[in-house]
């Protein structure tokens, strides 16, 4: 499936794709069609060494 992945502090989104494991147990699999991004999402990527997220 495809993701959009930060991979540090400061680092930009990139869209990957991600293999993702087998259900086991009492898990399910979904079809995701649409999901979004928060403010807290978006800080991680923006991220500036010594300044307080907020």
């Amino acid at each position: 499936m495809k993701a959009s992945v930060v991979s540090g502090l400061g680092q930009e989104f990139k869209v990957r794709e991600v293999d993702i494991a087998d259900p086991i147990g009492r898990e399910v699999l979904i079809d995701v069609k649409a999901s979004g991004l928060r403010h807290s999402d978006l800080s991680v990527a923006t991220f500036i060494e010594g300044s307080r997220a907020g």
